[in-house]
């Protein structure tokens, strides 16, 4: 029997749905808050088709991806990338060629996982827990995280798939805003920004996406590969339209100028919505702790991707899959408090967004060629377990 895994064979059962929830879990998350001021900034009333162009280049990339991940049904990455780049005679070609890949998705998920922290740790610091030390939020959130991460893929798809509905609270509350402190002309007039203001506006918006990454890892695990295109196109478009929305009623509420001004317009714009008839008349603390559990599967997805291509890279055992977790909580939480304040946490997010989109058609820009031109293709699920 042949083996395409480095670990014990747990089956492939991640359903359609539930590989439509990862995505869609993994891209929505902290960075919607302060989304409209990071690409306001630049384009002006022009974010709202500008969202829409930065979403359709982040499916491009997806559905490179995809394929790439379609042609290897039951393996991760970092089982495939060294089959691809080396050869039976020479395992260990593979193995030092992939290096780089595992490197740099590495670093990536790092350092998204410390920004997304820290972004969030003040957002909660800020508003609800003035008192609280940050480093205290952050720690107790990591533990968390770390618990989460070290668990199966498999457990981290049905996790998501139950945290999911929860997700979907705080687009009612901004339709809400929208219509009652929405204002049409303040999303007019469009067309003021340049074509280069337009393009950083993109690329801004693009790392809000960043996280459909861990695709190149749970899709080792899909029960129904072949249909990974019409879950992944779900879950960016489902993405898309939030973050679209989002924008439409931040701009709508406070107009271009002052958007620029405000740290969370997503927050802010949630802040106002008024329902003294439901007998609430604040809701961002509740609405704080929906946001928390979207950020938790989110940072959760990319540590357990983390830990899964670390385990697959160095064909570690089961066992370890808890600890590898918890030693990379250390690394995450000081990167996280390193940023002097939440300005030059903005500016690393910037820079991790230009390589997030640099690495991410790298790889399937050097993967797909060399998998085409040497015919390389891996076995389905159920052709191995008959072998």
């Amino acid at each position: 029997m042949s083996k395409l895994r480095s670990e014990p064979d747990v089956g492939h059962t991640i359903s359609p749905y539930q590989a439509f929830v990862l995505m869609y879990q993994s891209m929505y998350g902290v960075g919607i808050l302060s989304l409209p001021r990071d690409v306001g900034k630049f384009t002006g009333n022009d974010l709202l088709w500008v969202i829409v162009v930065s979403g359709l280049t982040v499916w491009g990339i997806v559905m490179l991806n995809t394929w790439l991940s379609q042609r290897y049904p039951g393996m991760t990455i970092m089982t495939y990338a060294p089959r691809i780049l080396g050869n039976d005679k020479r395992e260990w070609v593979g193995k030092v060629l992939t290096f780089p890949i595992l490197a740099g998705l590495a670093i990536f998920w790092i350092l998204g996982m410390s920004i997304s922290t820290r972004v969030f740790g003040e957002v909660v610091v800020t508003g609800v827990l003035v008192q609280t030390p940050i480093e205290a939020v952050i720690l107790v959130f990591l533990i968390a995280s770390a618990i989460a991460g070290g668990s199966h893929p498999t457990n981290m798809a049905k996790f998501n798939e139950f945290m999911f509905p929860f997700t979907l609270i705080p687009i009612l509350l901004l339709v809400i805003a929208l219509i009652q402190r929405g204002e049409l002309a303040n999303l007019f007039p469009m067309g003021e920004a340049n074509w280069p203001l337009i393009l950083r506006g993109v690329v801004s918006a693009t790392y809000s996406f960043a996280g459909y990454k861990i695709l190149l890892i749970f899709s080792g695990y899909y029960a129904k590969p072949q249909k990974s295109y019409k879950s992944h196109s779900a879950a960016l478009l489902s993405v898309t339209f939030i973050y679209w929305f989002a924008c439409l009623t931040s701009l709508s509420v406070f107009g271009k100028d002052e958007i620029n001004n405000i740290l969370y317009p997503v927050w802010e714009s949630i802040k106002v919505v008024y329902l003294k008839e439901l007998f609430f008349e604040r809701m961002e603390s509740a609405i704080l702790a929906i946001w928390l559990i979207a950020v938790f599967c989110s940072i959760s997805n990319l540590l357990m991707s983390l830990v899964q291509a670390l385990m697959d890279a160095f064909h570690l055992h089961e066992k370890w899959r808890r600890w590898v977790s918890f030693g990379i909580l250390p690394i995450v939480y000081f990167i996280a408090l390193t940023p002097q304040n939440i300005k030059v946490v903005g500016i690393y997010a910037s820079r991790l967004g230009i390589f997030a989109l640099v690495m991410a058609l790298s790889i399937p820009a050097i993967l797909l060629p060399v998998s085409l031109i040497r015919k390389k293709k891996g076995e389905s699920p159920s052709e191995t377990t008959a072998s």
